[in-house]
């Protein structure tokens, strides 16, 4: 969903912000920087500890106890862009991230990546969004923690929508640095033409995924699983000539890339139904 000392850490391909690694496959190594130290917003108001962590954001603005925006640096030279925080607002009640064709640090693209101030673990996760179209672009939401925020093993749970193909999502999970764990689901609709719900369970045992409410995936049996509390990313970006065989070349469209985000919630394990829209109303 940072690193200010040059982001040298995070170009390791082995570590991952947005799927799976390049070393591994196809897909390359974003590395999200930790939500406790760098250029994301300019000093974050800290997450009250009395808070519950189970909520609702149905993005009336964008809460600065809840997220930060990162700014002014990316994850490797897979990325196209540059992280900018202006690249994310709130418009009319949606979330929008996006893509602009401005020049920034090196990069010819600037682009969007919002992140949890908290770590969050076992519980539901779950989104309202309409993604991004275009070759070249990845628009995600996922959980992330490792290195570069001092837990040595990197534990991940993904969705991944590659913009060439919108009728399609990329899901993915990681434990300890492991994420061949790659499926692709058809979703029977164009993702970028509507607004749909996602979410995933994820629970010492499982992992399940959900599309508009049906599951549509889960881990296997015995499927060792991420266990590390992680941070909560939101995050749009385009791909360098070093990941077209995954994501496609990028050429700015005519028509400016944008992921939105009508609502985002989490409910902690154990809790239910805490609003309408969550699957936890009719799965537990």
């Amino acid at each position: 969903m940072n690193l200010i000392a040059n982001f040298a850490l995070v170009t390791m391909l082995s570590v991952v912000g947005a799927g799976a690694a390049f070393a591994q496959a196809a897909d390359p190594a974003p590395a999200p920087a930790p939500a406790e130290a760098g250029s994301a917003d300019a000093a974050p108001a800290a997450p009250d500890p009395e808070e519950p962590a189970s909520f609702f954001d149905g993005f009336d603005r964008l809460s600065d106890t809840r997220w930060q925006r990162s700014d002014g640096w990316r994850n490797g030279d897979y990325q196209s862009c540059t992280w900018t925080r202006g690249e994310a607002a709130v418009f009319l009640g949606v979330l929008e991230l996006t893509v602009r064709q401005r020049p920034r640090n090196g990069t010819a693209f600037t682009c969007a990546e919002v992140q949890s101030t908290r770590r969050y673990h076992y519980g539901t996760y779950e989104a309202r969004i309409k993604v991004a179209k275009g070759s070249g672009i990845n628009s995600n939401i996922f959980t992330y923690i490792g290195p570069p925020h001092g837990v040595p093993e990197h534990d991940e749970v993904d969705f991944e929508f590659l913009g060439k193909d919108t009728t399609k999502v990329q899901l993915n999970y990681w434990r300890a640095g492991n994420g061949k764990n790659e499926v692709m689901i058809d979703l029977g609709f164009d993702a970028s033409e509507d607004f749909h719900t996602y979410a995933f369970t994820w629970s010492k045992d499982k992992i399940i995924w959900y599309i508009d409410g049906k599951k549509v995936h889960e881990t296997p049996e015995g499927a060792d699983l991420p266990k590390n509390p992680g941070i909560f990313f939101m995050s749009i970006w385009t791909g360098s000539e070093v990941v077209n065989d995954w994501l496609g070349p990028f050429t700015y469209p005519e028509k400016r890339p944008v992921i939105g985000f009508d609502w985002i919630a989490y409910t902690e394990e154990g809790e239910k139904c805490l609003f309408p829209e969550s699957i936890t109303c009719s799965t537990q």
